[in-house]
């Protein structure tokens, strides 16, 4: 079994198209989102898409309807698809898992299998043991650092270097939120670099008075300073006092 993280599975595809199955797990549903994407589209031929592609979901899947699936012929390409969504429903003895542990075993070479698991569950070991795993997980540091690097440059947006980390202070670094804070910058029409005061502005938490602001305050034994945020961090979207 072979793992890959996201961007080490975009840079195989960009030297030879997918083949065989692949299993996407983790916590990180827009990671997946993005490599299910990424699949897709290097497989595909997109005006022939609908006619290789097939959706289906493991909670209601026949015995034999993957087999079915798999082995029909691409129309007028070289590869279909076939997606199956909602693995984790799967159980140990589950009556659509083991006719798809067997059909691994003895794959059709025209069609790519590609798994989804909905959880964050660890992946299913007979499953994941005939795929490419592709691993999901939350992204920290070095790497989440990257994935919003990239996600800038394709929007076009560039922002000063403290106002990029005010955006993943602000944020705490949730993809999802991520994703909707540069859709948002996306829409500014500015030259030059964002500074931190119109990221703040936009995102709705002022520089210096984040959750993890705070938490640094308490860490450093900063009462008065810890004291001070409550009040704004309280009042951030998503926060409690239980939290």
């Amino acid at each position: 079994m072979a793992v890959l993280s996201l961007p080490q599975l975009q840079r195989a595809l960009g030297k030879t198209p997918p083949r065989g199955a692949f299993y996407l797990a983790g916590s990180e549903a827009i990671l997946k989102d993005e490599a299910l994407a990424a699949l897709l589209d290097r497989a595909l031929d997109p005006g022939l898409r609908d006619f290789n592609l097939d959706y289906l979901s493991a909670s209601n899947l026949e015995p034999d309807e993957l087999a079915a699936a798999c082995s029909t012929l691409p129309m007028m390409a070289d590869v279909r698809v076939v997606v199956v969504r909602d693995i984790e429903s799967w159980k140990r003895k589950s009556k659509g898992k083991q006719p798809a542990v067997r059909y691994l075993e003895n794959p059709a070479p025209e069609t790519g299998l590609l798994f989804v698991q909905g959880n964050d569950d660890d992946p299913d070991a007979d499953l994941a043991a005939h795929c490419t795993l592709v691993d999901c997980k939350a992204l920290l540091g070095d790497a989440l650092d990257a994935w919003l690097e990239d996600r800038l440059q394709g929007a076009g947006i560039t922002l000063a270097p403290e106002a990029l980390e005010h955006l993943l202070r602000a944020t705490g670094g949730d993809l999802g939120t991520l994703t909707a804070e540069v859709a948002k910058l996306s829409s500014l029409q500015m030259t030059g670099p964002i500074d931190r005061e119109t990221v703040g502005s936009l995102v709705g938490i002022r520089f210096g008075e984040t959750v993890e602001d705070w938490r640094g305050a308490v860490l450093r034994d900063d009462a008065a300073r810890a004291t001070s945020l409550v009040p704004p961090v309280l009042a951030l979207s998503g926060v409690s006092g239980v939290r």
